[in-house]
């Protein structure tokens, strides 16, 4: 499940503790605590930092933390280090290495804690997302022959022969037409999309050519190394939440013919239609270029509509407000390391507005989500955790 370039998951094996070789060890502060709906949760602010940078929801982090420690099966943590290869060969090429002066860990959940968060917005929103990375093309089939008129899902999956990375698929049908939507958080020039596109090609015969429409509507949104499983789980909650999703992609796409070159098949022509990833879905992007690029109307797109919270109806929730919570300025160090007859190293410090949305909300997702899994010690109750798997991981119909 390794990662090399910087778009997918965490290597379980490494980082099962929480690591940051660059930076001091956690700051030993003395932590308050407030009973919160009966549950203690440490107060903190700047735990996670020496330089005063409040992090969002540093109490309910730290209870995540807790219960990752107490139940080391829930899943995994790692430092934020981002790396980038450029015009790597044998002999020459380029390292870039980035790393954040602060012990803030991404949290990476395993497949127990995933299917106790979906279980979760199930309950809360009334969706339903499944998680399949074994036999996707016939668990997919499966799905889409389930579907009811007018119903949406949200697919969790590896849609490429690799096991490092995840997709948000959503699979809508209405009246005899079926829409496959990837959300990928990464370029769609990326291998993986295409081999997901050649593995729908029964699917696509079963349903028909006009009847079976392919969407692309993804953005390389995700920087760090280790979320797309946390990004997957969040966009699809968000976009299942809009009944209309299909009709928004439709206002924005374009048909493209695209060839895929497979080595074993040769050359395979299909329409893909190519669609904009709605603004109300930006709330998990990292890619700076993409933000910058956010005009004052985008930054004005309503979240509150998407959610049937009450607190969410009396403050309207924007783009903007999204932001302004949970962006935060963070020193950087970066590392370029240029390959050649000789090496050389440069560091260079410098200071990047940063959406730590994807780094803090897993943590909050796990707090809410470990009620579905825990018995009354806090411990996972197997049997319930069992059950949960059966229904959401690689599911059988």
């Amino acid at each position: 499940m390794e990662n090399t370039n910087g778009t997918g998951a965490i290597n379980t094996s490494n980082y099962n503790t929480i690591t940051n070789d660059n930076t001091k060890p956690i700051q030993k502060t003395a932590i308050k605590v407030v009973n919160d709906q009966n549950k203690q949760l440490p107060l903190a602010k700047g735990y996670f930092s020496e330089d005063g940078t409040v992090f969002p929801d540093e109490s309910i982090i730290l209870r995540g933390l807790t219960i990752i420690k107490d139940n080391p099966s829930i899943g995994v943590t790692g430092q934020d280090i981002r790396k980038q290869w450029i015009k790597h060969y044998t002999n020459e090429g380029q390292c870039k290495v980035t790393t954040f002066s602060h012990t803030l860990p991404i949290f990476q959940p395993k497949d127990m804690t995933i299917t106790a968060i979906l279980q979760h917005y199930k309950k809360k929103y009334d969706i339903n997302i499944y998680y399949i990375n074994n036999n996707v093309k016939n668990s997919i089939g499966k799905l889409v022959q389930q579907l009811k008129n007018k119903e949406q899902i949200g697919v969790i999956t590896n849609i490429s022969d690799k096991k490092w990375h995840m997709t948000p698929v959503v699979i809508s049908k209405n009246n005899d037409h079926i829409y496959i939507v990837t959300l990928d958080s990464i370029d769609r020039k990326n291998y993986s999309f295409w081999r997901f596109f050649s593995s729908t090609e029964k699917l696509i015969e079963t349903c028909g050519t006009q009847h079976c429409h392919l969407f692309h509507a993804g953005i390389p949104r995700q920087q760090d190394m280790y979320s797309c499983i946390n990004d997957a789980i969040i966009v699809l909650k968000d976009a299942l939440r809009k009944p209309n999703l299909i009709n928004d992609l439709l206002k924005t796409s374009k048909t493209v013919d695209v060839t895929y070159n497979d080595k074993n098949n040769g050359k395979t022509v299909y329409q893909v239609v190519i669609a904009e990833f709605p603004k109300y879905l930006y709330k998990t992007v990292q890619n700076k270029k993409l933000l910058d690029e956010l005009t004052t109307e985008d930054l004005q797109t309503s979240l509150t509509a998407e959610s049937t919270d009450v607190s969410s109806i009396k403050v309207k929730k924007t783009l903007q407000t999204h932001f302004n919570k949970y962006n935060r300025t963070l020193t950087v160090m970066k590392k370029t390391v240029t390959y050649g007859d000789s090496i050389e190293t440069k560091t260079q410090q410098d200071y990047w507005q940063v959406n730590t949305y994807l780094q803090t909300k897993p943590y909050r997702m796990l707090v809410k989500s470990f009620e579905e899994i825990a018995d009354s010690n806090g411990k996972i109750n197997q049997e319930i955790a069992t059950k949960l798997m059966e229904k959401y991981v690689n599911p059988s119909f």
